[in-house]
């Protein structure tokens, strides 16, 4: 009997020991499966790691060449609050021109249409969030149907361009002039649209205007707004936004300084400044009757500054100087303008405090300048034929 419980024992005991071996070696199992598992993600994770050293490595080197860029360009004030969106504002902007007179500005390509048969014109800059964005007015003119097609665009931090809107005007002159010469004439109509504001860029379409006479006039405009970077629709606005700007014809124009202490007048082949004594009231309502009763002239005759020999009378204008776009400097007494005469185009500065008169920008081709700045540093955008073209002050 007691032979018998002891291989009955015996028996229990070995299979209890055999189902042990069973579980732990389920467990030993498992838990190699996790090991292995672990191993795995470790491996994947050590490859990512690498990756990301590499990818450092390359935004370093991206950081130090823009660094070196930016200090052989004397622009290092830039490098506060760096970012791709200054990076890709600095090195794809194709500055040249760096044996010109001490007086020119530093100026390239920022941006040019695929289709040459389109100008810009009205160039804008905004900086949101740290991002720069350009809008402008693309226009080509079609012979079939006498009309300029005409586009409101939005150049994004990437250089890639959106669409925002388009209209088509019809514009026949009775007068015969030709394509180059109301063509200026167009753009020119155009000086008071885009304005950038609070976010916001409000622009209008032209819904009729009048080319009957020499001088053209816009009688019926809707307003617009958009929201920038959004890519939304435009909204629809009931009343006209007012700009600093007041077009009346295209060569007539004046144009309000920030401070609105300055005004400067455009009649075409003459460019006057005034004083502003009393007038207090919205910019429309500043019409050219009333400049003799709210401001005094300030004296400074542009003629007196021009070089005699860089101009040439047109020969169909029988003009020296046409005056096309207007920009004002934020705070000091200096105006930027360009001579969009078509034998001679240029951008100058008229400097109304020191008595002075410089051309910053040589291109014939150079028109409607744009004054923004970055970090205290002192740019223009301006347009040239398809160009979004970008100038900075070396000085």
């Amino acid at each position: 009997m007691k032979t018998k419980l002891l291989l009955y024992l015996t028996a229990i005991i070995a299979l209890a020991s055999s189902c042990s071996n069973e579980k732990h070696q389920l467990a030993i199992q498992k838990f190699e499966s996790q090991v292995s598992s672990l191993n795995d993600s470790i491996q994947e994770l050590s490859s990512q790691a690498r990756q990301l050293t590499k990818d450092l490595k390359h935004t370093q080197d991206q950081k130090d060449s823009l660094i070196a860029l930016v200090q052989t360009y004397g622009y290092y004030n830039l490098l506060s609050n760096i970012d791709y969106t200054y990076a890709d504002f600095m090195d794809t902007t194709n500055y040249g021109h760096h044996s010109d007179s001490l007086h020119y500005w530093k100026r390239g390509v920022y941006y040019e249409l695929a289709n040459k048969n389109e100008k810009i014109c009205g160039v804008k800059a905004s900086i949101i969030s740290n991002q720069l964005r350009f809008h402008f007015i693309g226009i080509e003119y079609f012979k079939q149907g006498n009309r300029f097609s005409t586009s409101i665009y939005e150049l994004k931090p990437n250089k890639t361009l959106f669409k925002i809107d388009g209209f088509d005007v019809f514009y026949q002159k009775d007068n015969g002039d030709n394509l180059e010469t109301y063509t200026h004439e167009y753009m020119c109509l155009l000086l008071d649209n885009l304005v950038v504001r609070n976010g916001r860029l409000y622009y209008y379409k032209i819904l009729d205007f009048d080319t009957r006479y020499y001088e053209v006039e816009i009688t019926d405009k809707a307003y617009y707004e958009y929201v920038i970077g959004s890519e939304k629709d435009p909204i629809a606005l009931e009343a006209k936004y007012l700009s600093d700007y007041c077009v009346y014809r295209a060569e007539y124009a004046l144009l309000l300084n920030p401070q609105k202490t300055l005004i400067a007048t455009n009649h075409g082949e003459s460019l006057y400044f005034n004083k502003i004594k009393h007038w207090t009231g919205d910019f429309e309502d500043f019409s050219y009757s009333m400049l003799e009763e709210n401001t005094e002239s300030v004296d400074y005759n542009l003629k007196d500054h021009l070089p005699k020999n860089d101009f040439h009378t047109d020969p169909e204008t029988k003009k020296d100087v046409l005056i096309g776009g207007m920009a004002w400097h934020p705070r000091e007494n200096k105006l930027y303008f360009d001579n969009s005469g078509i034998t001679y185009r240029c951008i100058w500065e008229a400097d109304l405090d020191n008595d002075k008169l410089t051309k910053i920008i040589p291109e014939h081709h150079a028109i409607h300048p744009f004054y923004f700045e970055v970090n205290t540093k002192t740019y223009l955008a301006y347009a040239e034929k398809n160009k979004v073209m970008l100038s900075y002050n070396p000085n």
